[in-house]
């Protein structure tokens, strides 16, 4: 008997309904636990794949820097002296020079980055070009070699603007 002295029945399926009722509950909540993991992991490898790849096209477009640093140092000596020794050090550096572009653009780069690796190429195709040439244009090659290495530092720049870009896509995605 009840409270009020009215009798309350039980359903003969209480177990069943308490059951269905839990189910009813936690379904939707569990499968929200494996989308949430889910979405976790597949967040945590962008971000890793991200993280690496700016972090490549940094390090390549520093080293890109360096030899366009070195090559243009030595189209400028190049120009007071037409040593053999100073010349073969300059095609062992326009060697790695294009290799370091060749790694760059193997990444994968947005098309700011890639025009100006484009632009640093054909800079020191036209620098070598100067210095194979038989009169030396002392300004000329100054002028080649220093927007050589001008466009180097622009293809470093747009690297950190691309990993920064990154870093905002990841937190836009994230939230």
């Amino acid at each position: 008997m009840g409270i009020s002295g009215i009798a309350l029945a039980f359903p003969r399926s209480f177990l069943r309904l308490l059951v269905a009722g839990f189910l009813l509950v936690a379904l939707p909540l569990a499968a929200a636990l494996v989308w949430s993991t889910w979405h976790a992991d597949h967040l945590a490898e962008q971000s890793r794949s991200a993280v690496f790849n700016a972090a490549q096209a940094a390090r390549v477009s520093r080293s890109l820097v360096n030899r366009a640093g070195a090559i243009e140092r030595i189209a400028r000596q190049a120009v007071v002296s037409a040593d053999a020794e100073l010349m073969a050090d300059y095609a062992r550096v326009r060697s790695s020079f294009d290799q370091v572009s060749r790694e760059l653009a193997s990444l994968p780069l947005e098309t700011g980055q890639r025009a100006a690796l484009t632009r640093s190429v054909a800079l020191e195709g036209a620098l070598n070009a100067l210095l194979a040439g038989a009169p030396r244009g002392a300004s000329e090659i100054a002028g080649h070699a220093g927007a050589l290495t001008e466009s180097a530092y622009e293809v470093l720049a747009i690297s950190y603007l691309v990993a920064d870009h990154e870093v905002e896509r990841l937190r836009s995605a994230s939230e």
